[in-house]
């Protein structure tokens, strides 16, 4: 709320200021536009944010089709793995979030980059679509600095769906290059990423810490992919080294299993694609998890993945209607079901959102490794006038996470 309305929100802005608005760090113009827009014809009236919300999320399925189609030129693939992303919980807090409008421009703007480049690519090298792209890829920048990752998508889809041979193609990968280097540029001494390189570096001096902290929240993400129950949009962990030597020869068998497929056992295609972009798009959580370590313990958000986990359910459609294709009813009532449970597990989890309070209490139950579910519950218990209730629970999470001696 402190993003949208008060002395320090998009509402006491103007359009140049809006752009310009740089709240904790972040630089992210483009959703903060996008909110100022939205303020102007909603004002305080909050369903609205979330109508709006839901438009932006169903422009984000919709072209999630459109990208599936063209990778398997199957539709029926293409919309089980739409749909699979639409009902899948964690992709719900797009909807909630009232402010979410960062995550849902940075997808929409990923999209649109890809989609270009793959019509460059495919009709013919016309120009106008390289360009698009590289300004389609601008724009994700400004939403969101996952957007980074973006040419190396480009690069594998390259490799593995392009036609031609060589390494002639990847020279149309240098205008993104460009790009990368002026963002970089401009915004390393302000913004966020001093904090990045800083907190991965401290995390970095005990290596067999930082890895296995960083698998423990990988891992978490990937068990919510799979069972999406009792899931949040931030989760925690308390940096350490155990079971060290278990967790590196897991992470390194799968490693190279993954990559023995993608590259040896399976034809270029869309499925070795896919499994690209799904782990491609992990990378960056290498340096992100620690962006506030050691003030604040290591976290992951899987926001960070709402594009390149379209890979994982991409590859889980191709797998669920090869199971219809093959053993019809029982294939086709399975998919159902595992449909129809997403759906009801993504009912259960927008409940949760029905106040800031009882999203805040969720959280804290969950995972207790954050301030900010404690601060969302005091401001929350402040609107209600109870201060002294406020105080007792940001006393709880300074002591909880330590942070006196932090």
């Amino acid at each position: 709320s402190s993003v949208l309305f008060g002395q320090g929100g998009v509402e006491n802005k103007t359009f140049l200021q809006a752009f310009g608005y740089d709240p904790s760090g972040f630089y992210r113009p483009v959703g903060q536009v996008l909110l100022w827009a939205i303020f102007q014809f909603a004002g305080h009236h909050a369903p609205a944010y979330h109508a709006v919300n839901l438009v932006l999320f169903g422009l984000i399925v919709l072209f999630f089709f459109a990208i599936f189609v063209r990778l398997t030129k199957d539709r029926p693939i293409a919309f089980l793995g739409a749909l699979l992303y639409a009902v899948h919980p964690l992709n719900g807090m797009i909807v909630n979030y009232v402010t979410a409008r960062s995550l849902a421009a940075f997808v929409l703007f990923t999209q649109a980059s890809v989609l270009c480049f793959m019509r460059f690519c495919e009709e013919g090298r016309q120009p106008r679509w390289i360009v698009l792209s590289t300004g389609a890829f601008l724009l994700a920048l400004l939403s969101h600095e996952m957007s980074l990752v973006i040419p190396v998508y480009l690069a594998a889809y390259i490799f593995f769906m392009g036609k031609e041979k060589g390494w002639r193609p990847f020279l149309y990968l240098l205008p993104f290059a460009g790009v990368v280097l002026l963002f970089m540029a401009v915004r390393m001494k302000a913004s966020f990423f001093p904090f990045i390189i800083q907190g991965t570096g401290k995390a970095m001096g005990d290596p067999s810490g930082y890895f296995t902290t960083w698998f423990d929240l990988v891992s978490w993400y990937l068990s919510k992919l799979i069972v999406p129950r009792e899931v949040i949009f931030l989760w925690s962990v308390r940096y350490g080294a155990a079971l060290f030597p278990v967790k590196f020869i897991i992470f390194t068998f799968a490693l190279a299993s993954m990559a023995y497929w993608a590259l040896f056992r399976s034809e270029k295609g869309w499925r070795p694609f896919a499994l690209v972009i799904f782990t491609v798009g992990i990378v960056p959580s290498v340096f992100a998890a620690f962006s506030y370590y050691p003030k604040v313990w290591p976290m992951l958000e899987p926001h960070w993945f709402y594009f390149s986990q379209m890979g994982f359910f991409l590859l889980a459609a191709g797998l669920l209607m090869k199971l219809v294709r093959q053993y019809e009813p029982w294939g086709a009532v399975s998919c159902v079901l595992i449909v129809a449970a997403l759906a009801v597990l993504a009912w259960d989890y927008n409940a949760r959102w029905k106040t800031q309070e009882s999203y805040a209490r969720y959280w804290i139950s969950l995972n207790n490794g954050n301030l900010t579910p404690y601060y969302s519950l005091g401001r929350s218990l402040i609107d209600q006038g109870n201060c002294r209730g406020a105080v007792q629970v940001f006393e709880e999470g300074v002591r909880q996470l330590d942070y006196m001696n932090g």
